[in-house]
């Protein structure tokens, strides 16, 4: 295992879906500021549309569809934010012609435009925020009726990824759709196929980290059955982490509050059904050589594709985790978890191991290399 920082690029004027919607505080028609991260707007899914043209047939065309499809009221009903390029006197005709059952904020300068990396001309965007103020869709308005049917689509599959069943018990987890995309996930798989020198490993520890300054695969040998792929290719490895620890590292900080510095190789790990592919009971963090270990990140790459597999932490319950391909779960190395064996297919994920220590890190490599 290697260290290397644990890093994310800082936001830019363009978003993708996965990434943190960008904040904004911008006034109503009535001069009263909506804060995109207040507290009455976060745990609701937000639909936000930036006009590039604050009058008009098409705005017009656009504010109705909206209207229709949006019009529900309520706890669960999703925030509707319409941005204009406009002063605040200029909202109030709009909003009391139609009686619009969602807020109009004025924007003049497009200031939260260009946050969100839009064009200033040619076609507005819808933007859908997910429950936790992470982008989950972008579409540009070229049908009004259509781009809102669209919004309304991904509000429903939000809302039918949030469980509403009582819970008993569950672990400390934090589960976070969207880090990859579904071809991300993919061209991961495709990596882990490459044909590359294969290490034999403890599970703790392994010579190729010493040995190979390429790709490499490691096989644990005594305990479960995986085969994994260490990523070591830069190009790659660059997107990863522009990619995943950008999405991944502000959540831990928010959920735990707890910076993580740096993080282990990326691992592309494979659990095969035909040898029975699986972990046993573990911890993340149990020996001299590991213990520098805060947090583990599991993404899942092929859900659906396979069956068995489910990924437990029996301390605190049962159940396994249902989730869609390119959805990070996140841990602390302490927890107990296991993976049961897969009995159709493969099983892919993307892994690694954040820490703080870096002295301690490098104590455990010594340790490693020389046992």
């Amino acid at each position: 295992m290697s260290a290397n920082p644990a890093t994310h690029s800082p936001a830019t004027a363009t978003i993708d879906i996965g990434d943190a919607a960008p904040p904004f505080v911008l006034p109503d028609h009535a001069g009263k500021p909506t804060a995109l991260y207040g507290d009455a707007v976060a745990g609701h899914a937000v639909v936000v549309v930036f006009c590039n043209r604050a009058e008009g047939s098409e705005l017009t065309a656009l504010l109705t569809a909206l209207h229709a499809g949006f019009h529900t009221t309520g706890q669960n009903a999703p925030r509707v934010f319409v941005v204009l390029p406009t002063a605040i006197s200029d909202l109030v005709a709009n909003q009391a012609k139609l009686g619009l059952s969602f807020s109009l904020l004025a924007d003049p300068q497009r200031q939260a435009a260009r946050a969100y990396g839009l064009k200033l001309d040619g076609a507005s965007s819808v933007i859908v925020i997910d429950h936790n103020l992470r982008i989950a869709s972008i579409g540009a308005v070229t049908d009004p009726a259509a781009a809102v049917a669209t919004a309304r689509d991904c509000v429903m599959r939000l809302a039918a990824m949030r469980s509403e069943v009582s819970v008993r018990t569950h672990a400390p987890v934090l589960v976070l759709p969207r880090v990859l995309s579904r071809e991300e996930c993919a061209r991961l798989i495709e990596v882990w196929h490459r044909p590359v020198k294969l290490w034999h490993s403890d599970g703790f520890r392994s010579t190729g980290y010493q040995h190979e300054t390429g790709d490499f695969k490691i096989r644990i040998d005594t305990y479960g059955k995986t085969d994994q792929f260490v990523i070591r290719e830069p190009a790659l490895f660059d997107h990863l982490d522009e990619r995943v620890m950008g999405r991944v590292i502000p959540q831990i900080s928010k959920a735990f509050q707890q910076d993580v510095g740096y993080r282990e190789d990326l691992r592309i790990a494979c659990y095969d059904a035909s040898e029975g592919g699986s972990l046993p009971a573990h911890r993340d963090n149990p020996t001299a050589m590991t213990r520098h270990r805060v947090f583990t990140v599991s993404i899942q790459l092929n859900a659906g594709e396979y069956e068995g597999g489910g990924l437990r932490f029996p301390e605190y319950g049962a159940q396994t985790y249902d989730v869609e391909p390119g959805t990070a779960i996140v841990w602390s190395c302490a927890l107990l978890h296991e993976v049961d064996a897969v009995t159709r297919g493969r099983r892919f994920i993307l892994g690694t191991h954040f820490f703080n220590d870096l002295a301690a890190m490098q104590a455990s490599q010594r340790l490693a290399s020389s046992s």
